[in-house]
């Protein structure tokens, strides 16, 4: 039986795909699924696979890229680069090379093949990122017919998914720092993308059609003058809340939501110094919840009900221990759950933030979680995809060969994983 706060949900999730503009055609149209948070129910996926169970096919992707795969009727859409150039090492952790050839790549779903391989940009001497970062992290988006690929200050590409022609292209410019990660979405027919440059914030809107701009809104005034804490890479949520659709944004220093159609804020909330944001946040439809970043380091509740600039007492509760700095958590029947970048996995009650327990799981995690059916999947970096249940019970460890940085997709009872060389096809298969 659904609990009040999943009937919340699963209504949401339902006005999102009919009002919101996640594309019908699209089994997995965006980062973390259709309902942007890693949610997937109904399905007879395997629970256990490896290099030799179950795996129908396993196809090389040219170059590197953490970006997911998403899934239009036959075809899977991901992202890659190509470096040129020795790896000259930076500050903080960053690496540059000489030039970077960004790609889109489908894939067949039925045989695995590589079906185009399209150029999309070649740039000279690019902007440093991390060193666990890539030039392709931020995952496409199906608009309809449409494949919207996103590089950051490197630019986005509108791709014909029947021709494969590019119909539109542009670039918003900022200073990523380290590399760009907030990756775009579809909200009431318009394309977001959040643009939290250390030097320029602001979120925008674009026809998926055209490429126009729609509307354009600044982030709130940052307290922080040194320009790395005033960097984020966080992906939008979009969500229903009392029959309003909401786009909510975390940034550096401000969490922030916006009416899709005009740009306009609903509500905003100071949540402190936390900057680089990048799990994407949760929602049961009443609360939103997310985590603070570096320097914030806490995972919190927020009600959506508020508006104008919240009072920090507007937080229903704050949680300080292991917040994870990359993984996404997921959120289902009354409990949020996550694990932190260094593996450290803990659920906590939504009601009132009461930890639930905590394990220590081993490894290094950057993808984000996925719930299938009542299990959850935690994805390390060493290649381990760690299976639990409500209680945090290990119940199984996948492995495979590669590293995960890219959360997987499911469709039609079959998992879609990206590591870090290869793009797996694991389970059943039914032609659409």
């Amino acid at each position: 039986m659904l609990t009040r706060s999943g009937r919340v949900l699963a209504m949401s999730v339902a006005w999102l795909g009919s009002a919101v503009g996640l594309a019908s055609e699209a089994q997995w149209p965006q980062f973390r699924g259709p309902d942007g948070q890693g949610n997937v129910a109904g399905t007879r996926a395997p629970y256990s696979w490896g290099e030799d169970d179950g795996v129908r096919w396993k196809t090389a992707l040219r170059g590197e890229g953490w970006s997911s795969p998403v899934v239009l009727g036959d075809q899977i859409w991901v992202t890659a680069a190509e470096k040129e150039g020795p790896e000259a090492p930076g500050e903080q952790g960053t690496v540059s090379v000489d030039k970077v050839k960004l790609w889109a790549i489908c894939i067949s779903r039925q045989s695995g093949e590589v079906t185009r391989e399209i150029p999309l940009f070649e740039i000279d001497d690019p902007e440093r990122i991390h060193s666990q970062n890539s030039y392709a992290s931020p995952t496409p988006c199906v608009a309809g017919e449409l494949v919207i690929c996103h590089f950051g200050r490197n630019g986005t590409v509108c791709i014909d998914s029947a021709s494969g022609e590019v119909v539109w292209s542009k670039a918003f410019v900022i200073d990523h720092y380290v590399g760009a990660g907030s990756s775009p979405i579809v909200c009431g027919g318009q394309l977001i993308l959040v643009c939290d440059g250390a030097d320029r914030q602001f979120v925008v809107a674009l026809n998926p059609q055209t490429g126009d701009e729609v509307w354009r809104q600044d982030r709130p005034p940052i307290r922080a003058s040194n320009p790395d804490m005033r960097k984020s890479f966080c992906t939008p949520l979009a969500l229903v809340h009392q029959g309003q659709a909401l786009v909510v944004a975390p940034g550096a220093q401000w969490g922030v939501a916006y009416r899709p159609e005009d740009g306009s804020e609903v509500w905003r909330y100071d949540h402190g110094s936390g900057f680089s944001l990048v799990p994407c946040p949760v929602s049961d439809g009443e609360s939103v919840f997310y985590c603070t970043g570096f320097a914030g380091d806490a995972v919190l509740a927020l009600p959506l009900s508020g508006e104008g600039e919240l009072e920090e007492s507007a937080a229903r509760w704050r949680h300080k221990r292991q917040a994870p700095h990359q993984p996404s958590p997921v959120l289902h029947a009354g409990r949020l759950l996550m694990v932190s970048d260094t593996g450290i996995a803990q659920c906590l009650e939504v009601e009132s933030g009461e930890v639930l327990w905590k394990k220590r799981l081993g490894g290094n995690y950057a993808a984000s979680l996925l719930r299938v059916n009542d299990r959850y999947y935690l994805f390390s970096k060493e290649g381990v995809a760690t299976c639990l249940n409500a209680d945090g019970e290990v119940l199984l460890e996948n492995r495979l060969d590669g590293r995960f940085h890219a959360t997987p997709a499911i469709v039609d009872d079959e998992w879609i994983i990206r590591t870090n060389t290869h793009l797996y096809a694991i389970g059943a298969y039914e032609r659409i």
